[in-house]
């Protein structure tokens, strides 16, 4: 079953391989990152998250590549953005 997953916050980390990004999500609305509008939203989903290839571990058993990526009002002026995926329920 695949839960919904919000973007909480991300970050640049270096490594071995050089610089990446890492991504927190939460399922909690009140605690994810916000947009002031939804078109920049929904530019963010298309064009940053879905093609950042964002890799989770899986419910099911090992990796889950997150994708269709879409946004959501939370209140007037905070939109938030997130994902159905195989998310690991946390207690």
């Amino acid at each position: 079953m695949n839960l919904k997953g919000y973007v909480q916050r991300w970050e640049e980390k270096d490594g071995a391989q050089g610089r990446s990004l890492e991504y927190c999500f939460t399922s909690n609305p009140d605690s994810a990152a916000t947009w002031p509008d939804r078109e920049e939203a929904d530019l963010d989903c298309r064009f940053v998250f879905d093609r950042q290839n964002i890799r989770i571990p899986s419910a099911w058993g090992g990796y889950h590549i997150c994708s269709d990526f879409n946004s959501e009002e939370r209140r007037p002026g905070e939109f938030v953005v997130f994902c159905e995926a195989p998310f690991i329920r946390q207690s």
